[in-house]
């Protein structure tokens, strides 16, 4: 709950502003849920389809925050 609460801020902040650092805070929070998730997924050993989905939407999600588009 905690986490979804700061990435519902972060959301707000880059909807409002659309200054490019909220996205790269943005963009970079998501990065870095995929990557504590990789290690969870290393450690917790689920299906692999469930962990490649999680990972893929994850990244695509970080990447798409950090390229910068939406700052136009």
């Amino acid at each position: 709950a905690v986490f979804g609460g700061m990435f519902l801020g972060v959301a707000g902040v880059c909807l409002v502003t659309r200054h490019p650092y909220a996205f790269l805070t943005a963009g970079s929070m998501w990065l870095g849920d995929v990557a504590v998730r990789a290690v969870a997924l290393f450690v917790d050993r689920p299906k692999p389809a469930e962990g490649a989905a999680v990972l893929a939407i994850g990244s695509l999600v970080g990447v798409a925050l950090l390229s910068g588009f939406w700052t136009w």
